[in-house]
């Protein structure tokens, strides 16, 4: 798939641990993507702020942040402290979404339900490769409210008359 057929504009993809970093593809294909996240490891330290303020620091603004994570965010920078900075900044309240993998651990999202900040929580079971397209659907709106627009615009099916 390519990172174009989903935004009109930049894609983004950080990765961070203690310490945040831009991946770029050389190109738009699945392969590509996977030879650009070779390098990635999981493990140790999970700073999600780090990523959103180096988003900040290099003045990317964006109207919405995916986060692929286990929840488990454990050092600082932590993202509901540096996600104001990031609003203020950027003069943007971008939508947040995690996509969460791994174990139970649900920490990131209580820290955002603690600071107030709106979020949407995707949860794929094992292998769901069939809910992704439903994934790409949910992220390319810009908000809920687009969502249930699009929704409530789409006419209903009509019986036909069984005379």
């Amino acid at each position: 798939m390519c990172s174009s057929d989903l935004s009109e504009s930049g894609l983004h993809v950080v990765v961070f641990d203690n310490a945040a970093m831009e991946i770029v593809s050389k190109g738009k294909t699945l392969t590509d993507w996977e030879q650009a996240f070779k390098p990635v490891r999981p493990g140790g330290n999970t700073s999600i702020g780090c990523a959103l303020r180096f988003l900040r620091n290099k003045g990317i603004s964006v109207e919405q942040i995916v986060v692929v994570t286990d929840e488990g965010e454990n050092a600082t920078p932590f993202f509901h402290q540096e996600f104001p900075a990031y609003v203020e900044q950027m003069k943007v309240t971008p939508h947040v979404v995690i996509v969460h993998v791994g174990n139970t651990d649900t920490t990131f999202r209580d820290y955002l339900k603690a600071a107030k900040i709106s979020f949407d929580v995707y949860t794929p079971e094992g292998n769901d490769y069939y809910a992704l397209p439903g994934l790409i659907q949910l992220l390319s709106r810009r908000s809920k409210l687009d969502l249930i627009e699009e929704i409530m615009n789409t006419p209903l099916v009509k019986r036909r008359d069984f005379r």
